[in-house]
């Protein structure tokens, strides 16, 4: 887990989409998530479970930058309940419009949304209306720079 500075912003992932599927588009992952790391708290919403979580965040050598991971089994509603997003806010212990989610279905932003958080959404082919709701999009993670989610944050 990421070290506690004293951030006052928060990042929450999808991992399935966003994060497996998201990370063999964006072949620069770790540095993605090392500037983010800088600036903000980043957390992890997912329904696998928490040792499938971890055992792909070591093997992509990136488990040091997640501040929280809201597994499987932390879980009792899948997407769009915002269960999995609001146990995130609590987790990294930030008030919710300072967070923006980061997620790649209708669900998942639905869930962020009534969770109270702003939403990115990956979309390789952006404007299909398929993630329509979310803050703002991006083709990939190679995108989110601390800029671009501070600019989501303050909207």
């Amino acid at each position: 887990m990421a070290k506690e500075h004293h951030k006052n912003h928060g990042v929450l992932f999808d991992y399935n989409g966003v994060l497996v599927i998201g990370h063999e588009a964006a072949s620069n992952l770790a540095a993605v998530l090392a500037a983010l790391d800088g600036e903000f708290k980043l957390g992890i919403v997912t329904r696998s479970w928490r040792a499938d979580v971890q055992r792909m965040l070591e093997r992509e050598n990136i488990a040091q930058y997640f501040h929280a991971i809201i597994a499987a089994e932390d879980l009792s509603a899948s997407k769009p309940d915002p269960d999995g997003y609001l146990q995130g806010i609590k987790a990294l212990n930030l008030p919710a419009q300072h967070i923006v989610a980061v997620e790649d279905t209708p669900t998942g932003v639905q869930a962020a949304q009534a969770a109270g958080l702003r939403c990115i959404a990956v979309e390789p082919e952006p404007g299909s209306d398929r993630l329509a709701g979310a803050a703002a999009s991006i083709k990939n993670l190679s995108e989110l720079t601390p800029a671009f989610v501070h600019e989501i944050i303050a909207s």
